[in-house]
């Protein structure tokens, strides 16, 4: 039986060869210094935290997951790389595209909940560096969108809207983040059943925002609510600007829904004594820069004073977890919004 994901043998063979047979000098540069990353085919990182309310990471686990995802770090640094930065090995990060397509890169089943997690950011990733492919006009293959298609089929089915049910985590930024994996696919598919479902999804997570802008499964993070707050606030949007992309309205219910969020982490930020009330416990644990990435790209005209008064300016909005430089990931969607 053929690979549903079978890439054609002459599309290995991208771009190496100009007119009258000669291989171009840059592109036999490339080629030698394209050195082959192993498609991995299932996510098997260990769970870190120390309590079962996720609030404690076990720094040792930690370190061993990087370890473990150290090939997907790879594979994802080469592929942003070359939309991001003027210069890059193009074509060793096509290659490398399709042969992670080819066979079938991710589509296991993950071995826990913390390698199920890492798989949705990763389909928002890579559904956000298609988009930079296709704003370039060079965009992904057939065959590689149908992977995209089934990477983002499988994080739905892990994390759609009544995964959790019966838990504290109910729809929680997880679900968010599959939300806005789902909502990337749409927007690079134009498929009218998904962008019907990415409709679907942020009136769910836009829904979960309660009276006083906080996220009642996060508070359940106890020590770590702020961070969890900030982290689905930042799914959150990248969803709203793939909305927008999409040519969704963005009813001022909504927005008021975003800022009310936006509110209550930028006051966290500031003094954390009334969130950790709420969530129950004697202080929070602040985010570093990384937690500001997301919300510098997108989310300036959203974003509290609080948030630039004692929140932290990174020094960079490139996150490789997410796609790269989350700017060139914004200006994307516009873009082929556009189109």
């Amino acid at each position: 039986m053929r690979n549903p994901w079978q890439i054609p043998a002459s599309f290995l063979a991208i771009s190496i060869f100009i007119a009258g047979g000669t291989l171009d000098a840059k592109a036999e540069d490339q080629t030698n210094q394209c050195s082959p990353i192993p498609p991995l085919m299932k996510m098997d990182e260990i769970n870190f935290y120390k309590d079962s309310a996720g609030s404690l990471a076990d720094p040792a686990k930690e370190q061993k997951n990087i370890e473990l995802r150290a090939g997907l770090t790879a594979f994802l640094t080469r592929v942003e790389k070359a939309y991001d930065q003027e210069g890059a090995n193009f074509q060793c990060a096509e290659v490398t595209i399709a042969q992670w397509a080819t066979a079938g890169a991710l589509l296991v089943s993950p071995t826990s909940a913390t390698a199920r997690v890492d798989r949705v950011f990763t389909a928002v990733a890579l559904n956000s560096i298609a988009l930079k492919a296709k704003r370039v006009g060079n965009p992904l293959s057939a065959p590689e969108i149908a992977w995209l298609r089934a990477l983002t089929d499988a994080v739905r089915a892990d994390y759609g809207p009544n995964s959790l049910r019966d838990t504290p985590y109910f729809r929680n930024n997880v679900f968010f983040w599959s939300s806005t994996a789902l909502a990337l696919y749409a927007l690079l598919s134009r498929d009218p059943a998904y962008i019907e479902a990415s409709n679907q999804a942020w009136h769910d997570v836009i829904g979960r925002i309660d009276q006083n802008g906080y996220l009642p499964a996060e508070l359940h993070r106890g020590s770590r609510a702020l961070i969890y707050h900030q982290l689905s606030y930042s799914a959150l949007l990248i969803l709203r600007e793939t909305r927008i992309a999409l040519g969704q309205h963005i009813s001022q219910s909504d927005d008021a829904s975003l800022k009310r969020l936006a509110s209550i982490i930028g006051q966290a930020l500031c003094d954390s004594s009334t969130m950790s009330k709420a969530a129950g416990v004697p202080d929070q644990e602040k985010p570093g820069e990384w937690g500001f990435r997301v919300s510098i790209a997108f989310g300036a005209h959203i974003n509290s004073p609080d948030w630039s008064r004692c929140g932290l300016l990174p020094k960079s909005v490139v996150d490789i977890k997410f796609g790269g430089d989350l700017s060139a990931t914004r200006d994307a969607i516009s873009d082929v919004g556009k189109r």
